[in-house]
């Protein structure tokens, strides 16, 4: 039991059956908020009866790094804007993948065209946009355009050069934030870009949210897969940005291939 526990407790240790002393814990934790309130989120036994449920990992967003004291409960740590942004940046590399020809896994990629691209893109997408982009007559071309023009930032040697594409791509999309009440969530922002169809709308969300991810981590978190043979765009929303390859199928390819020379070297 560390000074905070015992803070709320007293010396002596509580058991959690004890409904009698949990009752004076409880009484003991509010004199003393603001020190119950400032406690890491644990799952210590003074934070559960104090009222303060320890948040689960899988609450926080795996990109967002609050500066400062980010512990203190009463912080919201997820985020409705990079959760969409993360997302929306998936879709991008997703549309590269799909639409454009070359190698991937070790093997070639003829590229989806046309009616192909719009069916397989659209089935990633939630239902009302999946919906539109379908009933857009020519979406699989202007998706197979969009695609082209995501494929540099993907590519980009350099951050100098991601950037003055994707500014280059939120200009001609015409990306703007505006507010959207989702089906089961709160309102969040959304880029979606002007155009003559929903397909141009989505590329100027692509654009924002690939330029979300390097403003606050560089291009470290995007490009082209590590792996020989295959030249597919990946997106890493990993905790600790570790992500080399487009797929769990490229990584153990690699690390088969990895063990493989370690075993001949060995003999």
């Amino acid at each position: 039991m560390d000074e905070q526990d015992k803070a709320c407790f007293g010396e002596g240790t509580v058991a959690r059956g004890d409904r009698k002393q949990k009752r004076k814990a409880q009484h003991r934790c509010r004199q003393t908020t603001d020190r119950c309130r400032t406690r890491k989120p644990n799952g210590s036994v003074a934070a559960q009866y104090c009222g303060i449920s320890s948040p689960s990992h899988r609450d926080v967003t795996p990109l967002i790094r609050l500066k400062g004291n980010s512990d203190l409960y009463g912080v919201t740590v997820k985020m409705q804007l990079t959760s969409n942004s993360q997302r929306q940046a998936g879709l991008a590399a997703l549309l590269v993948n799909l639409a454009l020809e070359g190698r991937a896994g070790g093997r070639s990629y003829p590229g989806l065209r046309e009616r192909a691209l719009n069916q397989a893109f659209a089935e990633q997408l939630h239902a009302p946009m999946r919906q539109r982009l379908l009933s857009v007559d020519d979406a699989g071309a202007r998706l197979y355009s969009v695609a082209v023009a995501l494929r540099p930032v993907f590519e980009a040697p350099d951050e100098t050069t991601a950037a003055k594409t994707l500014n280059d791509l939120m200009l001609r999309y015409g990306a703007r934030p505006y507010l959207v009440e989702d089906v089961g969530q709160p309102f969040h922002l959304h880029f979606h870009g002007d155009g003559e169809t929903d397909v141009e709308a989505l590329a100027g969300e692509f654009a924002v949210s690939l330029a979300l991810l390097m403003d606050t981590f560089g291009t470290r978190r995007f490009g082209i897969c590590h792996a020989k043979e295959c030249d597919r765009a990946y997106v890493d929303v990993t905790r600790n940005g570790s992500k080399l390859y487009c797929s769990e199928a490229c990584a153990a390819r690699m690390k088969m291939a990895e063990y493989r020379a370690r075993s001949n070297r060995n003999r």
